[in-house]
């Protein structure tokens, strides 16, 4: 069981202060909204690419679909670099 939890919450530790559980969740975080940003980001470029190879395929309206999409990958960027920014 030790061994499990080891694995499974890697260098943290309960008995942490307080600073060392803070940096650990923010180093979490940050990890996270990378992952995000790079997966959507990925499906809209991929979305745009199968659009421009089938145009026959493109939807009426996939122009305002870009545009929210767009919108919503700047966000997931400016989330991870306001949680990856180190705080002093």
């Amino acid at each position: 069981m030790r061994r499990l939890a080891t694995g499974l919450f890697g260098r943290f530790k309960p008995s942490s202060n307080t600073g060392e559980r803070r940096a650990f969740i923010q180093g979490r975080i940050a990890l996270y909204c990378k992952l995000m940003f790079w997966s959507f980001a990925a499906l809209v470029g991929f979305i745009n690419v199968m659009y421009a190879l089938y145009p026959h395929t493109r939807p009426a309206e996939s122009g305002t679909v870009n545009i929210l999409a767009s919108v919503g990958v700047a966000m997931l960027l400016g989330a991870w670099l306001a949680a990856s920014r180190r705080r002093d």
